[in-house]
């Protein structure tokens, strides 16, 4: 099948030039800060499809923003310093971390902050130090930090706290912080006592209560939260970006994010995108829309690019659909619709007839009443529902 519009074929057939290797990143402070700024803006300018567009353009700009982005052996060993840091202040208080988010699933920006999961239980610490040995307290101490660390630094990361079971999904906002608050005025106490760390504060009205600081030698910000969602997430990433119909997922994820980045929308903590659901529709977009390009175009960044912005700005209903990634499929979700309508003759006909004049996706969706739901059908712009006594 085609893709969704009709562009040259690439040059450059090379796979994604980003390195798949975690727990690397470049800080705020990098030199060349500026640079991937530029870029961003001249691929957010290259984003409008014209009758004689050539995609080999804005491939060679994307390719090259990937390359200017992609991590240095500097950064590698001040990213190792920081965690190196960051353990030593946790350990001191029997407090066990793990990384996660862009240092764990490798989309790193200039810009990305390190995030820390901490899990202040002493029987974790006893699990820990009981898998590595010990004899007293100071021995065992060191060697949960030397562990801790030698596990970040290969890549070689995972999580065993005692407070997985908990889930914020559900809790209220008072409910969040009194589960993390002991815990988080702890370590706001501990990084207040240490001057390798500044700037810090505490986030109680984010989703999930989180403490914020600076790292003072490199200038990087640090995220502190206090539940394993994080690193769960950011494990689902990596296993996704490892199938071989997602080999642009990671590199086009962080095109992404250097565009949200440059307009200011890129944080959660206030009402921005974060890195974990531009991942999932990265990876959905990849698995639902381009698996149907053209053979010539899979390798192509700025078809899919293009393609990315095209789905979601045009194509997905997000006002009335929403996207199931486990199941590979779309579902109604819930709109809350104004009491006493129920009955109306007038409401209901001006609803159906703009549902199927405007909303319903006739040439690409089909119906199956049987199973109430819609599924992909071969592009035509005939009107297909499914006779459910052939079911």
């Amino acid at each position: 099948m085609s893709s969704h519009f009709t562009t040259k074929r690439p040059r450059e057939e090379d796979s994604d030039p980003r390195p798949h290797s975690a727990l690397t990143t470049r800080h705020a402070s990098s030199k060349v800060e500026s640079s991937p700024r530029l870029t961003v803006q001249a691929v957010a300018a290259s984003t409008v499809v014209t009758s004689d567009f050539d995609d080999r353009i804005l491939e060679v700009f994307l390719r090259g923003l990937l390359r200017m982005v992609a991590v240095s052996q500097r950064d590698a060993e001040r990213t190792t310093a920081i965690i190196r840091d960051v353990v030593e202040v946790a350990t001191a208080r029997e407090m066990y971390v793990e990384v996660y988010g862009s240092a764990r699933t490798g989309i790193v920006l200039p810009s990305s902050d390190l995030d820390f999961a901490i899990v202040p239980s002493s029987e974790q610490h006893s699990v820990a130090t009981k898998r590595h040995g010990g004899g007293g307290d100071n021995e065992k101490r060191d060697t949960v930090r030397n562990s801790i660390l030698g596990r970040a630094t290969s890549g070689e990361i995972e999580l065993r706290p005692t407070i997985s079971s908990t889930s914020f999904a559900h809790l209220s906002k008072r409910e969040r912080v009194a589960i993390a608050g002991q815990q988080l005025h702890a370590v706001v106490r501990a990084l207040q006592n240490d001057r390798r760390f500044t700037r810090i504060r505490k986030i109680l009205h984010a989703h999930v209560p989180i403490i914020k600081c600076v790292h003072r030698a490199s200038n990087c910000e640090i995220d502190f939260s206090f539940t394993p969602d994080g690193i769960r997430s950011s494990d689902f990433i990596v296993a996704q970006l490892a199938a071989p119909e997602l080999v642009l997922g990671r590199g086009l994820i962080i095109i992404i994010k250097s565009l949200l980045s440059q307009w200011s929308i890129n944080d959660p903590s206030t009402g921005g995108l974060g890195s974990f659901p531009v991942a999932l529709m990265v990876i959905w977009f990849l698995r639902s829309e381009g698996v149907h390009y053209e053979k010539g175009l899979k390798n192509s960044y700025a078809v899919h690019l293009l393609g990315f912005l095209k789905y979601y700005g045009e194509d997905f209903d997000y006002k009335n659909l929403a996207i199931d990634l486990v199941n590979m499929s779309t579902f109604k979700k819930y709109c809350k619709k104004k009491k006493g309508l129920k009955n109306s003759y007038a409401v209901h006909l001006l609803g159906f007839l703009k549902y199927y004049g405007e909303d319903f996706d006739y040439k690409n969706l089909a119906i199956d009443l049987v199973n109430m739901s819609t599924f992909k059908k071969y592009c035509t712009a005939e009107f297909m529902i499914m006779n459910p006594l052939d079911s």
